[in-house]
């Protein structure tokens, strides 16, 4: 649990050696929530833009409020568009 405080508290003071030194040693923490937010969505709303680069190179997830907190236009369309292709093969079927 200390590293997940080490890595929100790196992600919030826009750390970015601090995020990519905790990430190196353990990657798998760039996807843990903390109060149901992600390292990628706390790094939106304390304007640590630095450090985003640095979590999608980790393979963070990125969902449709994850993209649109970025500012990443482009995933947002295609998870609108996925989102309206599966409406569509469940109504047709």
């Amino acid at each position: 649990m200390a590293q997940v405080d080490e890595l929100m508290n790196a992600v919030k003071a826009n750390d970015v050696d601090g995020v990519s030194n905790i990430l190196a040693e353990d990657a798998s923490l760039v996807n843990t929530r903390v109060d149901g937010l992600t390292a990628l969505l706390t790094a939106a709303y304390y304007g640590a833009k630095d450090v985003i680069p640095v979590l999608l190179r980790h393979e963070a997830d990125v969902n449709f409020f994850e993209a649109a907190a970025i500012g990443q236009v482009e995933a947002l369309i295609g998870l609108l568009c996925q989102r309206k292709a599966a409406r569509w093969i469940h109504t047709s079927a």
